[in-house]
């Protein structure tokens, strides 16, 4: 599994880097972003404000777009999976049999506002998911959090903390997707054989201090019953005609 830099000197700036450019190759790109997202971090990391993904990414795309041509589509595509992973999450926290990848995609491109702006279809998204795939968790985990990092220095809660506290919730949803299975027949778990990226095996989550926000895990999730009335939801599986194996046919006349 590739593992993510926190020994960076901006793990944060690097890690939103590496779910922009997380493919083996891509290596330039992703260095590029990385140092810029860097300089653009340090500002708010000074003034203690908060992060918000859309404003940092439009601030990035405005000064390396040059470099970066396809940047601006990158940013709506890791919206995109994330928004999908998101939903997938939700479904199989609250609803289990219909957490399917199929009822991601629809419930997304039906009700997902950035990407119901964009039109993407269920096929789109699709391909999208394949190739962030290795960063899904990654991308629901930012957008279970409302796209935005929120330090609060007045109870000891910096932009490190919460983004340590990102790092354990894209944690959950990663040993989830590895391990989880629909309870259907033929299910496999959401991320079965996805090389994803992952903390140093050093890492540990950080110890919670009294008076911290709830970040760092999962509260309850749920969707509204509106989104999910089309969901197809597999029955018990088909009942096979059992024969008896001491049983002989008649014999012919």
């Amino acid at each position: 599994m590739p593992t993510l830099p926190l020994n960076h000197p901006d793990p944060l700036a690097a890690t939103l880097a590496i779910m922009h450019y997380p493919s083996a190759g891509e290596e330039g790109p992703r260095k590029t972003l990385t140092d810029c997202l860097a300089q653009i971090i340090a500002v708010h990391r000074q003034s203690y404000q908060a992060i918000f993904y859309d404003q940092l990414m439009g601030q990035a795309t405005s000064i390396v777009g040059g470099d970066l041509a396809d940047l601006d589509e990158r940013v709506f595509e890791v919206t995109a999976v994330g928004q999908v992973g998101k939903t997938l999450f939700v479904l199989g926290w609250s609803q289990g049999r219909a957490a399917s990848w199929a009822n991601a995609y629809a419930t997304a491109s039906r009700h997902a506002g950035p990407i119901v702006k964009r039109r993407a279809s269920s096929a789109n998204l699709k391909l999208q998911c394949g190739r962030f795939k290795s960063v899904a968790h990654l991308c629901a985990a930012l957008c279970l959090r409302d796209l935005k990092f929120v330090p609060e220095p007045l109870i000891g809660y910096g932009l490190g903390e919460d983004f340590h506290s990102f790092l354990a919730e894209s944690e959950w949803i990663r040993c989830w997707g590895l391990n989880w299975n629909r309870p259907t027949p033929a299910a496999s778990p959401p991320f079965a054989g996805a090389a994803m990226w992952e903390p140093p095996v050093f890492w540990r989550p950080l110890p919670r201090k009294t008076g911290w926000p709830r970040t760092g895990g999962m509260a309850d999730l749920v969707l509204d019953p509106a989104m999910t009335g089309r969901l197809k939801v597999p029955g018990p599986p088909r009942k096979q005609a059992t024969v008896n194996p001491l049983q002989r046919p008649p014999a012919a006349l």
